[in-house]
């Protein structure tokens, strides 16, 4: 329990990635204004503002707010939707790998264990690509030596890793990635890897 709240405290006060850059000098900005207009105020000098004049700018900015929160919190979840899609796909089709693709041998069944890992670093992979975080110790457990440094020095992992599963499929002496459709409960799938 401590980790995970000493995990969530950087996060809250991490710069990479969150929004605290681009609104710093507009708060700060705001915050000695605020600040003048109180210091004028000690002084005795005349700081009132009309009651109506800041009446229709707050109706303005009350309904600024609601629509740009409603569109933000719509972004999160169309993000959150193409998460679970792409998770619930991932899982998918690695179920169809065990079941539907035969092992002939131990060799065989390590390459089908193989590429069940790079499904799994794929989402992983994403994952880290989304947050702007680079590749770290998460993956290289996942992945084969050789392809764990050759992903570190890539702009976008994620678009490697797929090529690596088609790689291991392909090198594979009995074609274990070749999938009949006749095993397979539903006959939509694409059998093209």
């Amino acid at each position: 329990m401590s980790i995970e709240r000493k995990r969530w405290f950087q996060v809250a006060l991490q710069l990479k990635g969150s929004v605290v850059p681009a609104v710093l000098g507009r708060t700060i900005f705001c915050g000695l204004f605020g600040l003048f207009v109180t210091l004028l105020f000690y002084l005795r000098q005349p700081v009132a503002l009309p009651i109506l004049a800041s009446l229709i700018p707050n109706i303005v900015l009350g309904l600024l707010l609601v629509f740009r929160t409603n569109t933000a919190y719509e972004r999160f979840w169309e993000g959150r939707k193409c998460w679970g899609t792409l998770v619930n796909t991932v899982r998918n089709l690695a179920r169809q790998i065990w079941i539907a693709v035969k092992a002939q041998d131990e060799g065989d069944r390590r390459q089908k264990i193989t590429a069940l890992k790079m499904l799994v670093a794929f989402c992983i992979a994403m994952k880290q690509h989304l947050r702007q975080e680079s590749i770290n110790e998460e993956l290289e457990a996942l992945l084969p030596g050789d392809r764990y440094r050759k992903l570190k020095g890539m702009n976008h992992p994620p678009w490697k890793l797929p090529s690596g599963l088609v790689t291991t499929c392909n090198s594979s002496t009995s074609g274990i990635c070749s999938i009949s459709t006749s095993s397979m409960p539903c006959t939509n799938y694409s059998t093209r890897w």
